[in-house]
């Protein structure tokens, strides 16, 4: 994006989501007057995970530079002058409130000029990491989801949620992937949140049985 200032003139490459809840790995740097926000460059195999820093800005600056009567100057970005095949760290929220991390590959070519999205890719499950330029994901063996209670389960921040409206006569337990149960517990109402920050990282199996159906599965706890 170019655009105009007294006697200056401004070249802009932004990006930014168009959910607040959505992001784009970067920095953020406080100045007297703005916020600017910076999204990294990301190498290939760079793992994109609830641990890094999510940016929520609508304009966030790949590269910029301004020109004046002193000639052009770099006003800032990760991207400038140019990056080849590098990565753009995202995640996003689905209609579940279930993260997703991705990432998008970019050229940034010609003095910060030209931007050029070659492909992209996400990690389908809930709250997993995936690496810059990783298309196969999560290669853990899944446990196969049953779910005859129309009831939803998911994590987010070391915490889980249970959604359901057959709560009455169910019961929620928590075993790790050998077998072994970490929780149990009754519910005894259509929305359970259960602090899993004891628990240490790695995926687990949540059952939930009740007289009139089951929910088996798997979660991540990061």
């Amino acid at each position: 994006m170019t655009s105009l200032g007294i006697g200056h003139l401004y070249q802009r490459l932004f990006v930014g989501p168009n959910i607040h809840d959505n992001g784009i790995i970067g920095s953020k740097i406080e100045t007297y007057s703005a916020n600017n926000y910076y999204p990294y460059a990301l190498p290939i195999n760079d793992t994109i995970n609830l641990s890094d820093n999510f940016q929520t800005a609508f304009f966030q600056k790949m590269a910029c530079r301004s020109f004046g009567s002193f000639g052009p100057s770099n006003d800032g970005g990760n991207w400038y002058p140019e990056m080849l095949d590098n990565y753009l760290g995202v995640r996003f929220i689905d209609e579940m409130e279930c993260y997703h991390f991705g990432w998008i590959r970019c050229d940034v070519k010609d003095e910060g000029r030209t931007l050029v999205i070659k492909d992209y890719a996400y990690e389908t499950k809930c709250d997993v990491g995936i690496a810059a330029g990783d298309t196969i994901g999560d290669t853990t063996v899944p446990i196969n989801e049953i779910n005859t209670l129309d009831a939803v389960v998911y994590t987010f921040n070391k915490i889980l949620y249970v959604k359901s409206e057959e709560y009455s006569g169910s019961k929620l337990v928590i075993n790790n992937l050998q077998g072994q149960k970490l929780l149990e517990r009754d519910l005894k109402e259509n929305l359970t949140i259960i602090d899993l920050a004891v628990f240490p990282i790695g995926n687990y199996v949540v059952t939930i049985i009740n007289p009139q159906g089951v929910l088996v599965k798997e979660v991540n706890i990061p």
